[in-house]
């Protein structure tokens, strides 16, 4: 049979085309399973954690983030908020507009209805902040050096003199008349002896000449150092400036104070939970906060222990307010994810790993949070 060329041709030329399609659909379909997922990464400034510098982002946060995204080799640029937008980030999370959030959020019943969280990676506090009232610090002082606990040691002292300087004359005013008179006015020679001695100006005007009176002598000299030391360092402990500033302000003293926090914090939702009839939450950041306190138009300021200490230490304002030492609850910071993220399952087992390494211990330093 005889085939005609042209017709062959153009088999021939259908055919070519039909494998060139092919192969063109494989690759289309290599590169598609091979297309890269870059992560949507929420942050939002919180130093210590989340710290802008220029261009670049630095931080607990950061630093823990990029490790574990390393580790399991994740492609994600940041996606930064505003500090007045919280609540939109929150939102996001929970809408699957992020993929994952690196701000330390702290957990609450609330957030864990709305969105998933790693486990924790880093423990605090939250606070009270308070300004350190000058006049207030003088009043302090005269009210704790005449406190029950000063006149308390006071009396102890003065009861051990007394007695010790009994025994001494006892020992004494047969031997010894001359320096310790044998009637009862002798009393006063022995407490006398025990008071320069103790306070170690040792006048020479009176001293024990018996045996007895010598041994007694020198153990009430070491006794001495060690107690009236001991005393002296508690009086002054009590009535140094930190210890006077650092007076503790727990809830019911919150309750009567003009207070602040941030919006949409676990710090406001913690004085909702308990009653707090007013709180001003108009701040844009937590150094107006810290700023208000200072500047006398608020009392107190409430946030995390670790995050309002370094923006203390940041503006220089230890001289100005202080962190009451008062702990009203822990608080425990995670990663956040969208509901039923498969990122939680791989995020967490390389987090745990960090947190027993050396390097998780040398990024607490760095950030002055070992402590």
């Amino acid at each position: 049979m005889k085939i005609n060329r042209k017709l062959f041709l153009l088999i021939i030329i259908l055919l070519s085309n039909i494998f060139v399609y092919c192969q063109d659909n494989e690759q289309d379909t290599i590169l598609q399973d091979t297309v890269v997922i870059k992560l949507i990464v929420g942050i939002k400034q919180s130093p210590p954690f989340i710290i802008k510098q220029g261009n670049f982002y630095t931080g607990l946060s950061i630093d823990l983030w990029e490790q574990i995204a390393n580790e399991l080799q994740i492609i994600y640029e940041y996606k930064e908020y505003e500090q007045n937008d919280f609540s939109q980030m929150l939102t996001d999370i929970e809408n699957n507009a992020i993929d994952v959030c690196i701000n330390p959020l702290t957990v609450t019943s609330e957030r864990l209805n709305r969105f998933d969280f790693t486990l924790p990676f880093f423990s605090s506090n939250m606070v009270t902040v308070v300004r350190n009232d000058k006049k207030l610090n003088i009043f302090k002082f005269f009210s704790n050096f005449f406190s029950v606990k000063i006149f308390s040691l006071l009396g102890a002292l003065l009861f051990i003199i007394i007695i010790f300087g009994l025994i001494i004359w006892l020992v004494e005013r047969k031997k010894n008349s001359q320096f310790f008179r044998r009637n009862y006015n002798g009393i006063a020679d022995g407490i006398w002896w025990t008071t320069v001695t103790m306070t170690t100006v040792g006048y020479g005007d009176k001293y024990p000449r018996s045996v007895i009176g010598k041994i007694l002598g020198i153990i009430w000299m070491f006794f001495s150092i060690v107690f009236f030391s001991t005393i002296t360092g508690t009086i002054a402990a009590s009535l140094t400036v930190n210890q006077i500033s650092s007076q503790e302000i727990k809830i019911d003293d919150l309750k009567k104070m003009n207070i602040g926090t941030m919006p949409g914090s676990s710090s406001e939702e913690f004085l909702v939970n308990h009653n707090f009839a007013s709180v001003k939450t108009n701040f844009n950041t937590i150094s107006e906060g810290l700023l208000s306190v200072s500047d006398e138009k608020i009392d107190a300021f409430v946030y995390d222990e670790a995050i309002v200490k370094f923006i203390i230490n940041q503006l220089e304002l230890n001289n100005s307010i202080y962190i009451s030492p008062y702990k009203m609850n822990a608080i425990y910071y995670s990663f956040s994810v969208p509901s039923n993220s498969p990122l939680l399952k791989e995020i967490n087992p390389i987090l745990i790993k960090e947190l027993e390494s050396v390097y998780w211990i040398g990024i607490l330093n760095k950030y002055d949070l070992n402590n």
